[in-house]
């Protein structure tokens, strides 16, 4: 996440809590970056820290971390390139 705060716009609505299944991701940013997620909640667009939204049964298992070095994700790609974790 280099350009935003939030990770996603999924249309969140506390009135009416349909938004895509996500669950045990990592999220990569810059060291310092305070990520939110926007959510609705009585007609005002708020935005919540991820313990507040895993509240909400969003995002379970998600994570949020300082992004890797260049070199690490290049390391990463060739793992999964070749077949390991």
């Amino acid at each position: 996440m280099a350009k935003s705060s939030v990770p996603y716009k999924v249309g969140c609505n506390t009135t009416d809590l349909f938004v895509p299944y996500f669950a045990n991701n990592t999220i990569y940013t810059d060291p310092g970056v305070n990520i939110g997620f926007e959510c609705i909640f009585n007609g005002t667009l708020t935005l919540l820290s991820l313990q507040q939204w895993q509240a909400l049964g969003l995002d379970l298992g998600t994570t949020v971390q300082t992004a890797p070095d260049v070199q690490t994700i290049i390391e990463w790609g060739r793992k999964m390139l070749q077949g390991g974790t």
